[in-house]
């Protein structure tokens, strides 16, 4: 391998980017689970999720309508 110049990939340490043990107030369950709605603008839903580009996190967020799906 050395001669070829391949090395071996190691995985990196998992990162932990969530703080559950906070003091700030955590929001109602308003939906309870209830995705479906056919007034724009009525239920809107979010995510957001981390994504590691080289030694950076890079954070990506979603929000849509659920009448539409948009």
């Amino acid at each position: 391998m050395k001669e070829m110049g391949l090395k071996s990939v190691l995985k990196r340490k998992f990162i932990v980017t969530t703080d559950s043990k906070h003091s700030f107030k955590i929001a109602n369950n308003v939906l309870n689970r209830n995705f479906t709605s056919l007034k724009l603008g009525e239920k809107w839903v979010s995510d957001i999720t981390c994504i590691r580009v080289n030694d950076n996190l890079n954070y990506l967020t979603t929000v849509m309508d659920l009448a539409d799906r948009k």
